[in-house]
Parts: C-alpha cells; sequence; structure tokens
C-alpha cells in the first residue's frame, strides 16, 4: 500500500504535540549540570535551524520547534539567574569575611 499524498498531507494537518512540556521538563535534568555557553550554543543552533526550515514545516512542527526553542531560552535564563544569584552570594560572604 501506497501512500497518497492526500493521507500524508491529512497526518500533517493532525494535532500532534511532538515535543510535550512533561519531556521539555524532563529534559531539563538532561542539562543540569552543562554549562551556560552550551546551553547557548544549544539555543543558537535550534534558533538557526528553525529559521531556515519553518516555512517548510507543518503548523505542528512549527509549534514543536518553537516549544524547544522557548524551552532553551527558559533553560539559559534560569541558569543565568542561577549564576548571579551565586556571584551575589559569594560578593556577601567575601564582605562578611573581609570584616
Amino acid at each position: 500500500m501506497t501512500p497518497q499524498f492526500k493521507d500524508l498531507e491529512a497526518l500533517a494537518q493532525q494535532e500532534i504535540e511532538l515535543m510535550p512540556t512533561l519531556a521539555l521538563t524532563l529534559r531539563s535534568r538532561q542539562y543540569q549540570d552543562a554549562p551556560l555557553e552550551e546551553i547557548f550554543d544549544l539555543l543558537e543552533s535550534v534558533t538557526e535551524s528553525f529559521a531556515a526550515i519553518a516555512h517548510t514545516l507543518p503548523i505542528q512542527m512549527q509549534y514543536s520547534a518553537r516549544k524547544e526553542i522557548e524551552f532553551f531560552v527558559s533553560l539559559y535564563l534560569q541558569r543565568f539567574h542561577d549564576a548571579l544569584s551565586q556571584k551575589k552570594c559569594y560578593r556577601a560572604k567575601a564582605k562578611v569575611i573581609s570584616r
């Protein structure tokens, strides 16, 4: 049985969430110890790839790709905030010790 174009088109238009929020949340554990630069590189790679092919993707795949980009942005911002907080904490401890 050879799939027909109409069948493939109908399949592409189905609402399928390829990268559900739960899966992305679980993936965040994978990057728990990743350096901030690595997360930025991944974000850059995903964004550049999406920008190049977005116009060719079905709407559901565009949605999924955007969710993945949002995931990496969120992860990057969280890690950046954590790094800043850690730096502030070290400075506060250094001030207390130097007194």
